[in-house]
């Protein structure tokens, strides 16, 4: 984002305009979000990156900005660092946009549900098996219990599950 249009928000606004504006930006830059994991986007991502991630910590240090809609850039963000490797980068992204699902959406909504596994699959990429297993376990009993136990959904997320036990000797 433009410093000019930060030093705006920040000095020239009073504290609910400052929110209101940031939560049309954040819709803004959800909407202007390019696909994360095509390589072909990949320097349209740059260029979208910094305001997303400027976005993304308003969202990080203002829990009034803690919307679903918020939550959708966190993922935009997440899945683009994610196809890039970056994965120590999207974690706490991931982290924000999961605990803002659980908070707004509740435990048992599929967007819930798929906040978790993209955080459980950033933990068993980073090599944080036990800490991707409670993850991957509530995932399986989400889908299990909205899509049932034969959706495919539900067989990737029994596969995880079983692969992590596998790994930690579970």
């Amino acid at each position: 984002m433009h410093r000019l249009v930060q030093a705006v928000l920040r000095d020239h606004l009073s504290r609910p305009e400052q929110l209101g504006w940031q939560q049309v930006v954040i819709a803004a830059l959800l909407l202007a979000a390019p696909p994360g994991d095509d390589v072909q986007h990949w320097p349209l991502d740059e260029q979208w990156l910094p305001h997303a991630r400027q976005a993304a910590a308003w969202v990080e240090a203002e829990p009034v900005l803690q919307t679903p809609i918020a939550a959708g850039l966190l993922d935009q963000v997440v899945r683009y660092l994610r196809a890039q490797g970056r994965y120590q980068a999207a974690l706490p992204l991931a982290e924000c946009s999961r605990s803002i699902r659980e908070r707004v959406l509740g435990s048992d909504y599929p967007d819930t549900a798929t906040a978790l596994n993209t955080l459980a699959l950033l933990y068993y990429t980073l090599g944080r098996l036990s800490d991707a297993l409670p993850l991957a376990k509530r995932v399986l009993a989400i889908h299990e219990r909205l899509l049932g136990p034969e959706h495919p959904m539900t067989q990737r997320s029994r596969d995880l599950v079983e692969q992590l036990r596998r790994q930690l000797g579970d």
